[in-house]
């Protein structure tokens, strides 16, 4: 169940509304991400552009229906998290950080409204995602060393 307000949870869903209409908002996201780390684009050598933009977007859209607190919400957080590590990404909860930074410099740009209300609504969102990942990535790897 989520973490947050229900007042912080319409913040959330206006900001996003207003990220996703904006044209720019996944190119913009993808080069903050991608400059987080020389890490970053190595993981994703082997997608297209396109397709990289669609990962991102669905990691944020499945970010928003998790801190809804629905029933299929905790799934989809698990395949976001399959998607990242047992893909061809790999990615590891360190790089987490840079994801989280680079949306929320992303957002900050993108929404005019984005205020420090709206900031630290999605600070705990993202929060609230990235350590049930993380805690579900912990708990794989203690089942792989047994």
């Amino acid at each position: 169940m989520s973490q947050i307000s229900e007042r912080q949870y319409h913040l959330i869903h206006d900001s996003y509304r207003r990220c996703m209409l904006a044209d720019d908002f996944l190119v913009m996201f993808h080069r903050n991400f991608m400059e987080k780390s020389p890490q970053i684009p190595k993981f994703f050598a082997d997608h297209t552009l396109q397709q990289q933009h669609r990962i991102l977007a669905k990691s944020v859209a499945r970010l928003v229906s998790f801190v809804d607190g629905k029933p299929q919400a905790e799934q989809d957080m698990r395949d976001t998290m399959r998607i990242l590590h047992d893909g061809n990404l790999r990615l590891t909860p360190e790089h987490y950080a840079f994801w989280a930074t680079a949306l929320m410099e992303t957002i900050c740009t993108i929404d005019e409204a984005c205020n420090d209300e709206v900031a630290v609504a999605w600070e705990q969102t993202i929060s609230y995602g990235t350590g049930v990942l993380k805690k579900d990535h912990s708990l794989r790897n203690a089942a792989y060393q047994i």
